[in-house]
């Protein structure tokens, strides 16, 4: 039969509950330690992908088509309603196009980025003044952006725009 002393078991609970209470807090720390660096990243990477949006529409406006190469992904797609009828254009054909727009200004606001691991959802409003082939494209148009991580570069796979209708 085991014999132990009164005073041996509580010396040995004490020491077991201090020890599970010194552990509580460092799991708790270790998470909002990681939980905030988390949020930095996020931040991190909302404020690259609002910079590459800019870095995309200002080399359409460039016809930079090594950065428009680099920025759009091989599965690219554009959904855009056109005289009524919802368009898609792949990135060949996009490609093709950009440098056929003559754009004169472009602001791009009211970011909303939202992240999903490797992928990204950016929504924003752009304000452009351009033609097409002499045609008027300028307005107000509302954005939707998905963007997926590669080897640690951001592209973007798909646009989806439509014109904000002017109140009258």
């Amino acid at each position: 039969m085991l014999s132990s002393s009164p005073s041996c078991d509580l010396n040995n609970l004490a020491y077991l509950h201090q020890t599970l209470y010194i552990m509580k807090y460092l799991i708790i720390l270790i998470f909002t330690l990681t939980h905030l660096t988390l949020f930095a990243q996020d931040e991190k990477s909302k404020k690259m992908l609002e910079q590459l949006s800019w870095d995309w529409m200002n080399a359409w406006k460039a016809k930079d088509t090594l950065l428009l190469n680099k920025l759009l992904a091989p599965e690219y797609r554009l959904l855009a309603l056109i005289n009524g009828e919802l368009v898609s254009i792949n990135r060949e054909r996009w490609l093709k196009t950009a440098p056929l727009y003559i754009p004169t200004s472009i602001k791009i606001y009211n970011f909303d980025i939202r992240l999903y691991g490797n992928t990204a959802i950016v929504q924003s409003f752009i304000d452009q003044q351009a033609t097409l082939n002499g045609q008027d494209r300028s307005g107000t148009f509302q954005i939707t952006d998905i963007w997926v991580k590669n080897k640690n570069e951001w592209q973007v796979v798909h646009r989806h725009t439509t014109l904000k209708q002017k109140a009258n």
